[in-house]
């Protein structure tokens, strides 16, 4: 009866990563990816941006970084959009179901490049390759930048 009490317990143990992957889609190797961004109501999402600006301005002050950094928050963020028009792109962005699986950070990059005029054939192109970077497992994967950051 032990014996089949610890295999019980073992078994349960092995199986929790494999039950928790199919009860958190709505991340892609720990990032919060479209299929959370869907849950959210239009507060949580303009919450989500303001956040990120918040912490991406924090991040790059706290670092001081010399080398530029406001080319390198020009390639993360699109912030000369209001925030309400970045929720937007963001919701167009996502409406495309194969796009779910793509971090919202890197839709950002997207976001970005879009509005900085990138043709519809760049963004499908740029997309496409997201989409299959994203679809596999990136756990062991270094993190890289999506796209090169746009000169200023």
């Amino acid at each position: 009866m032990k014996k089949l009490s610890l295999m019980a317990l073992i078994f349960a143990a092995l199986a929790v990563p494999f039950l928790a992957q199919e009860n958190a889609p709505d991340q892609t190797a720990g990032y919060y990816n479209g299929r959370f961004w869907a849950k959210l109501g239009a507060s949580g999402k303009l919450g989500w941006v303001t956040g990120y600006v918040d912490g991406l301005s924090t991040g790059l002050t706290v670092a001081g970084s010399k080398d530029a950094p406001g080319k390198t928050a020009a390639a993360a963020f699109p912030f000369d959009m209001a925030f309400g028009e970045i929720v937007k792109a963001v919701d167009q962005f996502y409406e495309a179901p194969e796009n779910a699986r793509i971090p919202l950070w890197v839709a950002l990059f997207g976001v970005n490049h879009k509005a900085h005029g990138d043709s519809p054939a760049q963004m499908e192109d740029w997309a496409a390759t997201q989409r299959k970077q994203w679809s596999q497992d990136r756990s062991a994967v270094p993190i890289s930048l999506p796209i090169d950051p746009k000169p200023n």
